[in-house]
């Protein structure tokens, strides 16, 4: 999408933009073990001009208050970018263990789509392509029933066309009498065994049939037929996305439980104005 991105030792750090020229650094789930990575990654960077720069970690970093103490950078809790809870399901389970541990409605609803005749399948080539302006629709609808943010079309595009040995995006889609009725984007990436659902999108029309609950009860079936260990259900937040949380908590799981973001300051007066802006818009 155009933003500068370079890598530190194993942390792929990315560049924010603000207003005036400033801007400030981003790392996502870094492969950061303890204090001695943080400060490195921070050191490595603090020079660039960045006001700050923001870690979202992927578990306990073993942070110190020595470090906080001792460390010649400033570090406050900051807004995480990525959801802080999300739903891991084990996908070692056999498919009457999914079943059983999902709710006893998650189940009916499945079956209710099935007796439906809703088909559910991987898209791809110029078909996933052709689909991205549809796929986009779908989740304009559901951000404004759901209250979440969008990207902007050509991102979702993007995402289809990255992909490597290791990794890539599939569009899933949930239909009924040729009508796409649910949609999803799911992440596999073999080094984790690991598939993400990374964004969803379903219709108003035909709610009867129960779409969605399908959709995902294939893509599990598939997490499972090729191997995959385990199938991250994304964000949930019972207060943000109630209706969201609710359908996720349907198919069973564990929830997993983030940090908090870390902000990491260089510029600390700019920091300070950073913040106070984002308060007065309602962003903090």
């Amino acid at each position: 999408m155009g933003r500068k991105a370079e890598r530190v030792g194993q942390t792929l750090v990315i560049r924010h933009d603000l207003p005036l020229g400033f801007y400030y650094l981003y790392a996502s789930r870094p492969t950061i073990a303890d204090a001695a990575g943080l400060e490195a990654v921070a050191g490595a960077v603090s020079g660039t001009g960045a006001i700050f720069l923001k870690i979202d970690p992927p578990g306990e970093l073993r942070v110190a208050n020595s470090l906080i103490r001792d460390s010649r950078f400033m570090i406050r809790e900051g807004r995480a970018l990525q959801p802080r809870e999300t739903l891991l399901i084990d996908c070692r389970k056999n498919e009457e263990e999914l079943l059983g541990a999902m709710h006893p409605k998650t189940r009916y609803n499945i079956r209710l789509a099935e007796r439906h005749g809703v088909r559910a399948r991987a898209v791809a080539g110029s078909e996933c392509e052709a689909l991205v302006p549809k796929f986009w629709q779908l989740l304009f609808t559901t951000s404004r029933r759901d209250g979440f943010s969008l990207h902007p079309q050509e991102y979702y595009r993007i995402l289809f066309d990255v992909r490597s040995a290791d990794f890539q995006n599939e569009l899933w889609v949930a239909e009924l009498g040729g009508d796409i009725l649910a949609a999803a984007i799911v992440s596999w990436y073999s080094p984790s065994s690991t598939a993400t659902y990374l964004h969803g999108a379903s219709s108003r029309e035909r709610h009867e049939a129960m779409a969605p609950h399908l959709l995902q009860w294939a893509i599990l079936r598939e997490v499972r037929r090729r191997g995959v260990t385990a199938y991250d259900f994304g964000g949930i937040d019972e207060q943000r996305w109630p209706g969201v949380t609710r359908f996720k908590r349907g198919f069973g799981g564990t929830a997993h439980i983030f940090p908090p973001s870390m902000d990491i300051l260089f510029r600390p007066g700019l920091y300070r104005l950073y913040r106070l802006q984002r308060f007065m818009r309602g962003r903090e």
